[in-house]
């Protein structure tokens, strides 16, 4: 007896945002990256009553997806990281499960962790707020031993109103490899 599986993809607006929501989701790889890769950064903190939102919840999942989308078609690989600026670790680590997968989590050390000193600190024209997401494409190299990644092209920073904007308008992301 033949067994036949019907896929179905739900989608529904959600109506504070007006943005679509589906029931796909961004699943981690376990790949190792080589070549051009598209990273998203997501900065945020268990504190942030507007990131515990289902609305904001679900624009980030469909963010995942959009940038994973973008990235496959233009031949990268795509990552996505979480940073939550707690001091506690473990409230941070359960507030990136809440919401949803990350290839890469960093926790701790409030604005001071390694993520928040590279990824808002480090770079010029960076406001340090919360959320915010930093989207970048870079060069991965693997050689025997040694891992190498190019310079950091960043090609967005979102933050708060202007993240859902963003998000709601597809999450396109201005490369020239595009």
């Amino acid at each position: 007896m033949k067994h036949v599986l019907l896929f179905l993809t739900l989608s529904l607006v959600c109506p504070a945002t007006g943005l679509w929501a589906q029931d796909s989701t961004y699943s981690l790889r376990y790949e190792i990256p080589r070549g051009r890769e598209l990273v998203a950064v997501y900065v945020s903190d268990s504190d942030c009553a507007w990131c515990r939102s289902p609305e904001f919840r679900a624009a980030l999942e469909r963010m995942k997806v959009l940038l994973e989308e973008q990235a496959r078609k233009a031949g990268m690989t795509f990552s996505v990281t979480g940073v939550a600026i707690d001091w506690e670790v473990d409230e941070g680590y359960n507030f990136l499960r809440e919401a949803g997968e990350f290839d890469e989590v960093v926790i701790g050390r409030n604005w001071f962790n390694i993520a928040a000193i590279e990824y808002l600190w480090g770079d010029d024209g960076t406001r340090p707020a919360i959320p915010q997401v930093i989207v970048f494409e870079r060069e991965v190299r693997i050689e025997p031993m040694n891992a190498s990644f190019g310079p950091r092209h960043v090609l967005g920073r979102y933050v708060s109103d202007a993240l859902l904007e963003w998000i709601k308008r597809g999450a396109p992301v201005d490369s020239e490899t595009k």
